[in-house]
C-alpha cells in the first residue's frame, strides 16, 4: 500500500507535466472558440493536479524528516544531551494538540 502513495502522486507528476509541455489536447469538434476553451481549461487541470501532488510529496517530505529537524533546532539553540528529547517531546505534544483540536471541530 506504501508503494501506491509513492508511485501514483509521482505518476501524476509525470503525466502532468507531459501533457502541459505537448499541450495537443484535441480538436474539440473543430469549432475553433470551443477549442481554446478545451485547452484553458485542461491547462488549469494539470496545474491544478500537478500543484496537489507537488504539495502531497512535500507533506511526506516533512513528516519524515520531523526528528531531525528537530535536531538542527536542539543543535541551533545550544541545547546539550537533554535538548534532544525535550525538542522530540515538544513536537509530539505539539502534534497531538493539534490533531486534537481538529477533532473537536
Amino acid at each position: 500500500m506504501t508503494q501506491v502513495l509513492i508511485v501514483a502522486p509521482l505518476l501524476a507528476i509525470v503525466l502532468s507535466l507531459i501533457k502541459l509541455v505537448v499541450s495537443h489536447y484535441g480538436n474539440a469538434g473543430g469549432d475553433a472558440a470551443n477549442a481554446e476553451k478545451l485547452k484553458a481549461s485542461l491547462r488549469i487541470f494539470y496545474s491544478l493536479v500537478l500543484a496537489q501532488n507537488a504539495l502531497f510529496y512535500l507533506w511526506k517530505w516533512l513528516i519524515h524528516t520531523w526528528p531531525d529537524r528537530a535536531s538542527v533546532v536542539r543543535k541551533q539553540c545550544g541545547f546539550g544531551n537533554w535538548g534532544k528529547i525535550w525538542v522530540f517531546r515538544y513536537v509530539l505534544e505539539t502534534r497531538k494538540m493539534c490533531s486534537r483540536a481538529h477533532k473537536d471541530k
